[in-house]
């Protein structure tokens, strides 16, 4: 926003009063079994991004990112059998996610929705477990996060 004094201020979130913080998702990532959402703006309305990442079985919204006043940038993500896929604010850039895309996004529309092997303890070197088919398009579609 533009201050009285011509400066270029950001806008200043209403509980802190501090300038609201943009939020980068670095994609890859899944978020499932949820009580609310899989990913959300939380009430930021700072600039959101999200690239390919997936959620699954979250009893809100998959992709949560309708905050008045925030911008969000969806690409590439997948919402299967979430409550709903997503919520977008008025002012959303959202391009070849599953919601774009159309068609039906459920358990039977991916390889594998078995949450074991993305849940099992991580290996001696710290690295995640390998989850080939997790969440996975059948169709081939580019979308979501590579386990």
């Amino acid at each position: 926003m533009v201050a009285p004094d011509g400066e270029l201020r950001r806008p200043r979130t209403e509980k802190s009063g501090r300038p609201s913080t943009g939020h980068c998702g670095a994609g890859g990532r899944p978020a499932f079994d949820n009580a609310k959402h899989g990913f959300t703006d939380n009430g930021n309305t700072g600039t959101l991004t999200l690239s390919g990442n997936s959620t699954f079985s979250n009893s809100g919204t998959g992709f949560d990112a309708d905050t008045a006043g925030a911008r969000a940038g969806l690409t590439a993500n997948l919402a299967v059998s979430d409550g709903r896929p997503a919520s977008r604010g008025a002012d959303p850039a959202s391009s070849g996610n599953s919601w774009d895309i159309g068609g039906t996004w459920n358990d039977a529309s991916v390889m594998s929705t078995d949450t074991d092997a993305v849940t099992a303890p991580r290996g001696t070197d710290g690295s995640l477990p390998s989850a080939p088919a997790f969440l996975v398009p059948r169709n081939g579609a580019p979308l979501g996060a590579r386990l």
